[in-house]
């Protein structure tokens, strides 16, 4: 698969500097999807939503045309949790070259891939990962980009190896003139976060704090659809979903169901809103010889600020208190986020 991606790509390269086309418009986005691992004889499995950890960090990416058939994508993800005088970090760098057979908006295309996570904290660790991967790509009413992506990648621990196989699938927002009318009750933005949060713990002096890109350290990160319902109103499900099962039978698996209802001061189009928020989680471990489920929930409210850029790019700034409940421990949420989504019509 590497020779035929890396072929592919030159191929690309070569039509690419003949054609005197404008490039198209950048993406940023989030991948999900399902990877399996194998090394020295164990191996594990991970399925997720997009933004939603694999064995790496997860990530974001922005595409970034050279050419019409060639395209640039750095990618980042970082995780940072600290709290009872101990901090943990993970810092994920990596990127890939994407060759294109034809107008990157709807083309199938081939690249090569490399990255690095860095671990900080409990355990210092690097690993670095190559590989290469062929996928295809479609813009749905050009803001949407969508993509299905096949890849293998070798990861490098000190001296040892981790070779992965993956089907991910990614989405994000294209960045440019869309087709969605911003401020109807026709637009919808499919989107996701980041952020920092601070928990506390009600009768205990335990606090701890997260930053994570995408969001998702702590709870699952989630993917939301934001539908205008009325000039003032919005209603946004959220969803995430990750389970991890290895070789023994043993599984851990987390669904979570959210979303908020939105109350806009102003114009979908540029205006400060206020929000309560509600989520539900189940988590499940299957141990092979039985499992162990555990529910919580939460309830919460916050204010934000949204504005539309360009008619297809959405941007959030938002603050958000949520009480989170499980099993009588209950658990103090603070939250400043970060949201980015793409506005398509229906």
């Amino acid at each position: 698969m590497r020779a035929v991606a890396i072929t592919m790509v030159a191929g690309a390269l070569l039509a690419g500097s003949a054609q005197a086309q404008d490039k198209p418009r950048p993406e940023i986005g989030i991948r999900g999807g399902f990877a399996h691992y194998k090394a020295a004889g164990e191996s594990f499995s991970v399925l997720v939503t997009p933004g939603s950890q694999l064995a790496s960090p997860a990530v974001i990416h922005l595409t970034y045309f050279a050419t019409p058939r060639i395209a640039l994508e750095p990618q980042l993800g970082f995780i940072r949790s600290s709290g009872a005088g101990t901090t943990v970090s993970v810092l994920s760098l990596g990127g890939q070259v994407m060759g294109f057979l034809r107008e990157a908006d709807h083309s199938p295309y081939a690249f090569v891939l490399a990255g690095m996570d860095r671990q900080t904290g409990i355990v210092d660790d690097n690993q670095y990962g190559v590989g290469a991967g062929i996928g295809y790509r479609t813009i749905l009413r050009e803001a949407l980009a969508v993509r299905l992506e096949g890849r293998f990648r070798r990861i490098t621990d000190d001296g040892s190896h981790v070779d992965e196989i993956a089907a991910l699938v990614g989405f994000g927002a294209v960045m440019g003139k869309g087709e969605a009318a911003p401020g109807s009750d026709r637009a919808i933005e499919v989107g996701f976060r980041s952020g920092v949060t601070r928990f506390s713990f009600p009768g205990s002096d335990l606090k701890f704090t997260t930053v994570s890109v995408p969001e998702g350290a702590i709870s699952p990160a989630m993917v939301h659809a934001t539908f205008i319902v009325a000039p003032h109103l919005a209603v946004e499900p959220q969803l995430s979903f990750a389970r991890y099962g290895d070789s023994d039978g043993t599984s851990q698996s987390v669904v979570a169901l959210g979303g908020q209802v939105m109350g806009l001061l102003q114009s979908p189009e540029h205006s400060p809103y206020g929000f309560l928020y509600g989520d539900l989680i189940h988590a499940n471990n299957d141990g092979g010889t039985g499992s162990d489920g555990d529910t919580r929930h939460s309830l919460g409210g916050g204010l934000g600020y949204r504005m539309v850029v360009h008619r297809s790019l959405a941007l959030r700034l938002e603050g958000r208190y949520r009480k989170i409940y499980d099993d009588g421990d209950n658990v103090n949420e603070v939250g400043l986020f970060v949201g980015i989504g793409a506005m398509i019509g229906r």
